[in-house]
């Protein structure tokens, strides 16, 4: 497991994610040659970085995401997927997730 997605585009095996795909990265449809999606709307709903931590992860987005925000901050989480809080902020969005204060 790699510790750290910060290198996204620079990274060879997401360049090779991108570039080899046979399968769009979101609904799982075939894809033409050197294409890595079948349509935009899965390219928005599954940008490639969300995709590739997934794939890294071996964990669907949003059980990973909870996971790390259960445990870290957010700043942490996102320093940590190497995306700025801004990403994360849209990420939480698009997943569904919002931050419930319980009190006991």
């Amino acid at each position: 497991m790699n510790t750290n997605a910060a290198t996204y585009y620079g990274d060879k095996s997401v360049k090779k994610l991108l570039l080899y795909s046979t399968r769009c990265l979101n609904c799982g449809g075939d894809v033409e040659t050197d294409q890595a999606y079948c349509c935009k709307a899965c390219y928005e709903t599954k940008p490639p970085k969300m995709a590739w931590i997934e794939k890294e992860y071996k964990t669907p987005i949003r059980e990973l995401l909870l996971n790390f925000l259960n445990n870290h901050s957010e700043s942490f989480v996102a320093d940590y997927l190497g995306i700025t809080p801004w990403t994360l902020y849209h990420w939480k969005k698009k997943q569904g997730i919002k931050k419930v204060v319980r009190y006991e």
